[in-house]
């Protein structure tokens, strides 16, 4: 099931295909419903942009729970982050 999530991520092209294991990464936090993934890859994983683009997405596949992507600061309350 995260293996499909993942390639509907690469063919939406929320995540680029040279990120395909972030993708991976992602999708199995989704499908296992995860509260957070915590990662220091701001380019494709905590990542603003990318979080809103999945939060839609996954609505529109019905995955109605998508994981905060933050980096571990962000999880410690040093930065503020919003969900």
């Amino acid at each position: 099931e995260a293996e499909q999530l993942s390639n509907l991520y690469l063919q939406e092209k929320i995540f680029p295909a040279k990120a395909r294991v972030d993708s991976i990464h992602v999708a199995i936090a989704v499908v296992h419903g995860l509260d957070c993934v915590v990662s220091w890859n701001c380019r494709h994983i905590a990542n603003a942009q990318v979080m809103a683009r999945l939060i839609a997405f996954n609505q529109e596949i019905n995955y109605l729970k998508t994981p905060a992507l933050a980096t571990p600061e962000q999880l410690q309350g040093e930065t503020d982050y919003g969900h």
